[in-house]
């Protein structure tokens, strides 16, 4: 069986990453995180993309 893995967006990277470990239920130090996009304010701050990233539990 594979490990559990969500991915979560946020307007910064540990508000995402939060979030996946609340869902998760577990601890940063039972997690594998990769930080699939950073978040950025676009051109004039005017389109804003959020941070993407993958959590997943260790096994």
């Amino acid at each position: 069986m594979g490990a559990q893995s969500i991915e979560k967006r946020g307007k910064s990277v540990n508000e995402a990453i939060k979030a996946a470990l609340d869902e998760l239920e577990c601890e940063i130090d039972d997690a594998i995180i990769e930080i699939v996009e950073e978040p950025s304010k676009g051109l004039l701050g005017l389109i804003k993309k959020p941070a993407i990233v993958r959590v997943s539990r260790r096994d």
